[in-house]
Formats: C-alpha cells, structure tokens, sequence
C-alpha cells in the first residue's frame, strides 16, 4: 500500500512529473515588452492526489514569481496529481487565470523520462499617457524662462495591495516651463512619481506627486500629470547717487548681476541708467543673485567710492533681501575768490561752459575798453 503522499502505482513509468509555469504579455511596443519581461508576476500552486485507502491529499501549495524571460519549473509532483495555477497579481493588467479561472492541469508519469505540463498565464495591458509639466513661481520666476530643467521619472506596476513594486520606467527628462512632455504608452495603473535632480537656484522645489508612496496613476486611454514647481523670491538692490562739490549729473551706470545658473538677464533700463545727485534706482534681481555697480564715463578730477550693505568697497553686494549700494562721487573743493591759483574746481557738469563765460566776459572788456579810447580821441579832435 501507498504511503498517503505517494502517487498512484504506474507500473514501470516514473512516478513523478513536473509543471512549467510560463508568463506571457501583450505589449504595444518593443520598449514597453523589454520593460514588463523584468516584471516578476506572481503563480500560486495547488497540487492534491488521492491515494489508493486515502483521503485527498495536498502535495502542493506554494508561490512562485515568473517572468516572460524566466519561466519556474516545478520538479518532483507525484504523477496523477491534480493541479491549479492562478496569479495572484495581474500587476494593473488583465490576466486569463485569476484565483476565481484557476488553469488546471493533471501531473502526467513520465515513460522512461520525468514528464513537463505547461501552463501559460497570458495578460493583457491597456496603456494610457504621462504628462510632465513644468511651473515656475515667484516675483523672479521670469529670469528662469525659456530655460530646461532635468526631471526623473519613475513609474512601477502595482502589488496586489495597489503599492509601487517592478519599475517600468526610470528617466530624466528635460522640461521647459510652457512646454509639457508627454510620455507614452504607459501600462494603466503604473504608479508614477518624480523629482527634479537640480534645483538651479530656485528657493523651493515642489512636487505633486514626489514619491512612490504618493504616485499619479495612469488611466486607460487617459493622461495623468505631474507638475514641478520651482519658486523663485526676488530680492532688491537700491543703486544711489551721491556728489560732493560737483555738478548734480547725471552719471552714468551699469549693473551686472549673476546667479548659479549664469549671468542674470536683466532689463536694457535696469543693467544701463543714469542718475543725479541724491537718486535712486531699485532693480529686483533673484534672491541670491550676485551683483556689481559700476559707474562709466567718469568725469575728470573726481574720485568715485562705493559702499555697499554688504561691507565691499568695489560695488558688488550679494541681495538676499533689500540690499543697497551707495556711489559717491568727490571732486576738488573750489577755490575762494581772490584766493589760490584761480583754478576752478572740476565738476561732472561741462567744463567748457565755464570756459566760454570767461572768455566772453574778458571779449566785453576789452571791447568797452575800444570803445572808450575812440571816444577819446574823437573829442580831441574837435576841441
């Protein structure tokens, strides 16, 4: 008599067999096949046999995790087992075995050799669209336009607990604000996430759906979204003019400023302006930028100083808040009357002009002086 896990009596066949479990799936493209063959899926098996005297007996009950590269072969089933193979997780497909239309199958004995039966699990993936959206923020928002930003993706089927598992897709896109990329096709119910892998200066980085634990879910024939945004505060610089003992101006300036991406472009009025004595000109320029003032088409004889909020002497301020930056210009003290060489103090104004006042004050003179010997020499005459 059989012990009670035996199999059957066969004669001179063996006793044994084995079941293959293979995975196949219906993808739309070669990508998409290449990304779901590393996709493990999940079998459970059941075997029971009755021995001769015996009640039913299960000789199997196990999990087994196949791919469509990696069928599972089970060794050592008693002959004339009945089996049952199901997938526990379609993994956001379909599948033509669930726990509900078990395959079945009955362990065959081998004849010389261990007999294979083989079951197939097949699924069937509807697709659906991801859509990357870049979004920028702030009051400097608008010097990081028109540039990309490197975005990484992931996307995984679910568990059967609908959790993130295999991933299907691991890249880095570039993104430019107003510009969306789409991705697709993508298997429906992939749990998809992102995160920019460069902050490129921005203050914050903010992510609709930033990790596997809070993922956008693709739909069939739908487009799901995730959106990144970048903020960008502003801070400001304060440019003011002082002169002492000169023309009131104006004077000519240029600001350059520049953060970790590069230079910042700023306006052709805000990098190029004029200013007088006791003006201002505030430029807002990102938070963190590094800027510098400098004064062009400096007028002779003056000496130009810079003070800045943040300590420098040379006209460079790092604005984090509402920085300044203090430009003074001195020239020469002018002389007292009837005092010293009679040289005039040089201004910022037009020298020349106070030239010609001297020179025409000097022709008046000499013309009166004319006038009056002419008129000497006419009464003379007479007399």
């Amino acid at each position: 008599m059989l012990q009670p896990n035996e199999p059957l009596q066969v004669g001179v066949a063996l006793a044994y067999g084995s079941l293959k479990l293979e995975k196949k799936i219906t993808a739309p493209s070669g990508q998409i096949s290449a990304a779901l063959s590393r996709v493990l899926f999940t079998f459970h098996v059941t075997c029971t046999i009755s021995p001769q005297g015996h009640p039913r007996q299960t000789v199997l009950d196990q999990d087994y995790r196949v791919t469509t590269k990696q069928p599972e072969t089970v060794t050592g089933i008693p002959a004339g087992a009945e089996c049952s193979v199901w997938e526990t997780s379609a993994r956001g497909g379909s599948t033509d075995h669930p726990a509900a239309n078990p395959a079945q199958v009955t362990i065959k004995p081998g004849l010389g050799n261990e007999s294979v039966q083989t079951v197939s699990v097949a699924n069937t993936f509807a697709f659906g669209a991801l859509e990357l959206v870049k979004s920028l923020d702030g009051a400097a928002a608008g010097y990081a336009g028109g540039q990309s930003f490197p975005i990484e993706v992931s996307c995984a089927l679910p568990n059967g607990d609908g959790s993130a598992s295999n991933l299907v897709l691991h890249k880095t896109y570039q993104v430019t604000p107003g510009t969306p990329v789409t991705i697709k096709p993508l298997p429906v119910n992939s749990r998809c996430w992102a995160q920019e892998t460069d902050s490129e200066g921005a203050a914050t980085i903010t992510v609709d759906h930033g990790s596997a634990d809070d993922p956008a879910v693709i739909s069939a024939g739908g487009t799901a979204r995730i959106t990144v945004t970048n903020t960008y505060p502003a801070g400001q610089i304060t440019v003011t003019k002082h002169v002492v003992n000169g023309a009131a101006g104006p004077y000519s300036f240029e600001l350059a400023c520049s953060t970790v991406r590069g230079p910042v472009e700023l306006a052709p009025d805000d990098w190029a302006f004029r200013l007088k004595d006791g003006e201002s000109r505030a430029v807002l320029v990102p938070a963190g930028a590094f800027c510098k003032v400098t004064e062009k088409d400096l007028p002779a004889g003056d000496q130009v100083s810079y003070t800045a909020s943040g300590g420098s002497s040379d006209g460079s301020v790092t604005v984090h808040g509402s920085d300044s930056v203090e430009v003074t210009n001195t020239f020469p003290a002018p002389v007292p009357h009837g005092g010293g060489s009679g040289d005039l103090a040089r201004t910022g104004g037009d020298d020349s002009l106070t030239v010609l006042s001297a020179a025409t004050a000097v022709a008046l003179l000499l013309a009166g002086l004319v006038l009056h010997q002419t008129g000497r020499h006419r009464r003379r005459g007479r007399a």
